[in-house]
């Protein structure tokens, strides 16, 4: 119940900020439901959003987490992690944050709070059903499909969620191609991470069974 407290709380949270983010650009003349909807961190807020709800609502009707509802926090665990990693690297909106967003907060509670809350939530809460092995891996396929929709959309569109993604102007493709190559190497990693916590909560918690 603590859980899906805290769930439904992070969830609002969320939906404050987006609120106030929408209505400082709107305000400022400067919203672009596209370009606002484009952004790796925006996306996966949204997600969090409807995964945090539907979790919290589940964690009322239970101490522990289904398989289902384990399997959804293992998805936002692991973006998670790639949102506070990439945060301030090359996939970050940087550049063009001035035109993004004037508020400090609402920034702060999407790419640091809320990631940060879900990891925290997955490392220190062991009641939850043991996930299906390959979970964690399908779910590190987001980032990647991101990367290749964007670098897409800009090249038929000419506008880029982020300039370094425009691989015809960086400075080094070849050095671009090489971190995306190590973004997606460092998601197995993680994946593989998030699976072993899941892991070593099955072995301490022996309750939190489901048939494999």
């Amino acid at each position: 119940m603590v859980t899906g407290f805290l769930s439904l709380l992070a969830a609002l949270t969320l939906a404050i900020a987006f609120g106030a983010q929408i209505i400082d650009l709107v305000r400022r003349e400067q919203f672009s439901a596209l370009e606002f909807v484009s952004y790796f961190s925006t996306q996966f807020a949204f997600i969090s959003f409807v995964g945090l709800l539907l979790t919290g609502l589940a964690g009322f009707s239970g101490r522990r987490d289904t398989k289902k509802v384990a399997s959804v926090r293992s998805f936002l665990v692991l973006n998670a992690l790639a949102v506070l990693i990439t945060h301030t690297t090359l996939l970050s909106p940087t550049p063009v944050n001035a035109t993004v967003a004037t508020l400090a907060w609402p920034d702060l509670v999407l790419h640091l709070i809320i990631p940060g809350y879900l990891v925290l939530d997955w490392v220190f809460n062991p009641l939850r059903a043991r996930i299906p092995r390959w979970v964690p891996f399908v779910s590190s396929l987001y980032p990647p499909v991101w990367i290749i929709g964007a670098i897409t959309v800009g090249q038929v569109t000419g506008w880029y969620v982020n300039p370094r993604l425009d691989l015809a102007n960086a400075a080094s493709p070849a050095l671009v191609a090489i971190y995306i190559g190590v973004i997606t190497v460092t998601l197995g990693m993680m994946a593989l991470a998030v699976l072993m916590v899941n892991r070593i909560h099955y072995r301490l918690v022996p309750a939190n069974l489901f048939e494999s």
